[in-house]
């Protein structure tokens, strides 16, 4: 008895043994997308009061960090590109083996969409990162579509074993996401205006979205957890407007708070895209976080944790979000994306607008120096864009500030709340950017002029 005891320990010490090294492998040899982004998540999974699951719109619309400086929620943004409500069902799922919060908030792009999946490739940068359960399997065999695929899914080193001459330094250390799991857009592109209708398409219990909604809906009721179903902002389709405006009724039979975005102005399309066809850029998932934040502080009782000692740890990754952000502008040389991130909240600047200047007759980038400031509304601007004459702005987002003057009114020093600074001029347009709270130069000053291709970029 004792010998056959023995050599089932042996053989269970196997096992074990077996499984760490090819859960090993599967973490080394895996593309990182899914990884980068979802992984941070587990080391505070238990912390988080909001979650958010969806599409690729949701990863790029939403910003977890934006939330914890404005708010004081403490949120990881989970949406995984082109995943069907089926896949947020069972991302949901996973989710909640780890986590408890108080609130989770998903986005039904897609919610009619005739598949489970958006297939295998999709599915693997939602799940890779998932730790091994019983739930990943569950999800693996319902979203794989066959038991080779689900297999693939559960040990995901079958499909990247043969990536060893691809590794780099990064496969051994992934520089993980410092934004809780946003994908935030440096780029600025101009669509086609957003369609609009009244009219909403036919939903049925047999489309696999709704019947897998109500799995949400019913999962969040058991757990006690409050569900808020949003369509994020984009220049969607005739057809994906109806999509939106059906769901509307859809909410309103289950009892679900339902955000629409598509029915409100909160982004404006020639400063808020990232591409021409679907995500929001930084200045528009700035907007799109900063309505949700406001609908969740006069909707739901979610705690400010802003302060409290458990969640010192925010206070870190915010600092490493303000790094991240501020480091952007150092490196970016166009000046359309330089105007954008200009935006950021943790940050001071001015702009020098030089009179006779072509950005005068450009709409976008007028637009997107009023964008700088997220408060004030600048009067002087346009103006000075009729008047052909030299322009100054003065913006700290840390405190609000904002100065404009126009002309002779233009000092060479300007008193500003963080302290005197020199005005300098530039041949087209300058800018100059400062810590928002110490007045430190951050060195990411730039000039810039026109290209031959009319696109403005860096000079100095």
């Amino acid at each position: 008895m004792k010998k056959h005891l023995n050599r089932a320990a042996v053989i269970v010490a196997t096992l074990l043994m077996l499984a760490l090294m090819l859960s090993f492998l599967s973490s080394l040899t895996m593309r990182k997308d899914a990884y980068v982004n979802s992984k941070p998540f587990y080391e505070h999974s238990d912390q988080y009061d909001i979650l958010f699951f969806g599409t690729s719109h949701i990863r790029n619309g939403i910003l977890p960090m934006e939330l914890w400086t404005d708010f004081g929620y403490t949120a990881y943004n989970l949406g995984s590109s082109s995943a069907t409500i089926p896949m947020s069902y069972w991302n949901i799922v996973n989710a909640l083996d780890h986590s408890s919060p108080k609130l989770i908030v998903l986005d039904c792009c897609r919610l009619s969409y005739s598949g489970i999946s958006s297939g295998t490739s999709y599915v693997h940068t939602m799940t890779d990162s998932m730790p091994l359960s019983v739930n990943k399997i569950r999800a693996a065999f319902d979203l794989g579509g066959n038991t080779s695929s689900a297999l693939e899914l559960i040990c995901p080193f079958s499909v990247y074993h043969a990536r060893w001459e691809e590794l780099t330094r990064e496969d051994f250390y992934p520089p993980l996401s410092v934004s809780h799991g946003a994908t935030i857009g440096f780029n600025v592109a101009v669509p086609d205006r957003l369609a609009r209708t009244e009219e909403g398409m036919v939903f049925t219990e047999e489309m696999p979205g709704v019947a897998y909604l109500e799995k949400v809906i019913e999962l969040c009721r058991s757990r006690d957890i409050t569900l808020l179903l949003t369509y994020l902002p984009y220049p969607a389709t005739l057809e994906e407007v109806r999509e939106a405006n059906e769901t509307a009724r859809l909410a309103e039979k289950y009892g679900v708070d339902y955000i629409n975005f598509l029915a409100l102005d909160t982004i404006d399309l020639d400063t808020d895209m990232y591409d021409s066809f679907s995500h929001l850029n930084y200045s528009g998932a700035q907007k799109v976080s900063n309505y949700i934040g406001r609908y969740i502080s006069q909707h739901y009782d979610i705690p400010d944790r802003r302060g409290d000692a458990d969640f010192a740890w925010m206070e870190e990754d915010l600092s490493d979000y303000v790094d991240y952000l501020e480091s952007s502008l150092e490196s970016d040389a166009y000046l359309f994306n330089y105007l954008l991130l200009l935006r950021q909240y943790s940050t001071a600047c001015t702009i020098y607008v030089a009179k006779d200047s072509p950005v005068y007759d450009n709409e976008v980038l007028l637009k997107l120096i009023e964008n700088v400031s997220p408060e004030g509304k600048l009067e002087l601007l346009r103006e000075a864009a009729r008047d052909k004459t030299d322009y100054l702005l003065f913006v700290n987002n840390v405190d609000g500030e904002l100065q404009e003057l126009a002309g002779s009114d233009i000092p060479d020093l300007l008193d500003t709340g963080m302290g005197t600074i020199g005005i300098e001029s530039f041949p087209v347009i300058g800018c100059q950017v400062y810590d928002g709270l110490t007045g430190t130069n951050l060195g990411c000053d730039r000039g810039f002029a026109p290209g031959d291709d009319g696109i403005y970029i860096r000079t100095y």
